[in-house]
């Protein structure tokens, strides 16, 4: 009886171990997929700095395009409860121009810019405070985001964004971490839902097909 107890216990943890290796072979081959990040995806920018063409993007509420397009499923959110709520889903046919974020220790600011077909630039998010620095990126025409992993606690901490070109992180070292991983193919996350006040206290994305 003894023999039998022990050989179960035995079968189970070797269960274990082999789920705990082959999450840490994902995660590490999720990872590999992607360009890596360095400082040449970023750009560091003051308010009076920004393109034109992002100053006055027209807010997501007066689009002018067609109705919001239906996203697939929501991932998260993750991070605190503090803060108002926020939910943005941009127009149908729209992606992502490029993202702005403030940082410092905490993720302060996220502003996310969509473009539609025949060029009109809306700016769908604009949310938290303004403390930290800006961080600005540019989306290519062919470009989407594939995986958004990141640190949170009371409050987002970090945002590690993949695109299928590229990847880019900023934010402290606090909190535990996430991963909002997607299907490898047929998906984009696009949209983004959450919690805000003077810091991004929340998030969680809308995922959306190609």
């Amino acid at each position: 009886m003894k023999k039998l107890i022990f050989l179960t216990v035995l079968t189970l943890f070797s269960f274990m171990i082999s789920c705990q290796k082959d999450e840490i072979k994902e995660g590490v081959e999720n990872t590999q997929e992607v360009p890596s990040y360095d400082d040449t995806n970023s750009q560091l920018v003051e308010w009076n700095s920004f393109p034109e063409e992002l100053k006055n993007a027209i807010p997501i509420e007066n689009a002018t395009e067609n109705s919001s397009k239906a996203y697939s499923y929501p991932v998260g959110p993750f991070g605190g409860g503090g803060g108002g709520a926020f939910s943005v889903n941009p127009p149908s046919g729209t992606r992502i121009h490029a993202i702005a974020m403030r940082t410092g220790s905490r993720v302060d600011k996220l502003v996310v810019y969509y473009i539609s077909p025949s060029g009109t630039i809306y700016t769908g998010m604009s949310r938290g405070g303004n403390g930290g620095s800006f961080y600005l990126h540019f989306f290519d025409n062919t470009e989407y985001i594939r995986r958004i992993a990141g640190r949170s606690g009371s409050r987002l901490d970090r945002l590690t964004i993949y695109t299928n070109k590229k990847t880019f992180t900023h934010g402290g070292n606090g909190g535990s971490y996430f991963n909002a991983a997607i299907p490898p193919s047929g998906f984009q996350i696009l949209g983004f839902f959450g919690r805000s006040g003077s810091e991004i206290d929340r998030i969680g994305f809308y995922v959306h097909t190609l």
